[in-house]
């Protein structure tokens, strides 16, 4: 955005950069627009246009929204006008919730067009930091998911910004067939998918269910799995097709974490498996949850020797690490990798246990900590998350 408005400056009047008073401090500032390409708001009648401009979404305000020591958020300034949510900048998601920035590559919805319908239709209802930044809950944002759908069908903003979830449901057209445990024609569709390799209908499925937000996607992969499991056991799927849905599955997870990193390096969850432990699954699951709370993640993968994973934890802040174990982990294998890294690494630093492979294992150290269950899981990133936001 540094070069927007160089190419219709006229090379005979330079604009100088005008000092435009913040709180906190002055620094210099540029807004594209006018027939020079710059607008001078230097003056009572250059500062109403740039006011105009950026009601009207034109230029970016770098007017810090809270007293002086608050840096300004990132997530307030990104624009996203094409509705395409790889086009605007990282923004944080943390314990209080989404930020603007977060919101509008989540969804593909305008920074300036999400405060708009805050003024116009009072949603969404964003928590204001002591800073002035908003922080939207992850139901908010759910719904802001269906919103951006139903827009995408067709419908107009008046009608599907202030209608509720029931409503929102009935125009995208996922009422009757939305994906969950109360939707087992989704699961129908998603086995038979499976059943005949059929890699475009399976993601195709996924999407709808990524579409209601990470929780409801997770939930969704659960229920597919234990179904695809009672499959194989009365032999109408075999392992091949586990293996499939798997990897379909896998790209979906990654494809959803990916927009929610911030990218930026500091401490993170350091996740891999065991020795011996061939199934991933688990940590892309992990990974997706804990971006969606605002908690770094990095993966290590599996089969990974505990020394390495020990190397890794050194060599890079992190803020735990977690083990990902499926049911069919060798118990002892697993207990010895726990206690090595618990004696191993130093403390604070602590060590997770997850996934159904978790659950019994005995002689473990106290500072192994046993974070089975999506309820548990959350409680534990969240406490992470506020220490990431400090």
């Amino acid at each position: 955005m540094d070069r927007l408005g160089d190419a219709g400056r006229s090379p005979s009047r330079e604009v100088a950069p005008c000092r435009h008073a913040v709180r906190g401090g002055a620094r210099p500032e540029r807004f594209p627009g006018g027939p020079r390409g710059l607008l001078d708001a230097r003056g009572p009648a250059g500062r109403r246009r740039a006011r105009g401009l950026v009601r009207r979404g034109r230029i970016f305000s770098s007017r810090r929204r809270g007293p002086p020591g608050f840096p300004p958020d990132p997530g307030e300034h990104a624009v996203n006008p094409a509705g395409d949510p790889s086009s605007a900048p990282p923004g944080e998601t943390g314990s209080l919730g989404w930020s603007l920035g977060a919101v509008a590559r989540r969804t593909g919805i305008g920074p300036h067009t999400l405060r708009d319908w805050e003024r116009r239709f009072g949603f969404p209802k964003p928590r204001r930091l002591p800073s002035g930044h908003r922080r939207y809950p992850a139901d908010q944002v759910d719904r802001l998911l269906l919103v951006a759908r139903a827009l995408s069908l067709g419908h107009r903003a008046g009608e599907a910004v202030p209608a509720d979830l029931e409503r929102l449901r009935a125009l995208t057209g996922e009422d009757d067939a939305a994906p969950g445990a109360s939707a087992p024609r989704w699961r129908e569709l998603m086995t038979r998918a499976v059943g005949s390799f059929d890699r475009r209908s399976a993601a195709r499925l996924l999407g709808q269910s990524a579409a209601r937000g990470v929780r409801a996607l997770l939930a969704d992969v659960d229920a597919l799995f234990e179904e695809v499991g009672a499959a194989w056991t009365s032999g109408r799927l075999d392992i091949a097709h586990e293996h499939f849905l798997t990897e379909v599955v896998e790209d979906i997870l990654r494809a959803e974490r990916l927009p929610l990193e911030s990218g930026a390096d500091g401490p993170a969850l350091l996740l891999a498996t065991p020795p011996g432990e061939l199934h991933s699954l688990g940590l892309q699951a992990v990974a997706l949850r804990a971006a969606a709370m605002g908690v770094p993640v990095r993966i290590l993968g599996t089969q990974t020797p505990p020394e390495e994973i020990l190397r890794a934890a050194q060599a890079s802040p992190t803020l735990a690490v977690g083990l990902s174990l499926s049911a069919r982990m060798d118990r002892s294998a697993a207990s010895q990798a726990l206690r090595f890294l618990a004696e191993s690494l130093p403390p604070p630093l602590e060590v997770w246990a997850g996934g159904p492979g978790a659950q019994g294992l005995e002689g473990l150290s106290p500072r192994v900590l046993c974070v089975t269950g999506p309820a548990r899981l959350e409680k534990e990133l969240e406490r992470l998350a506020q220490r990431v936001g400090g």
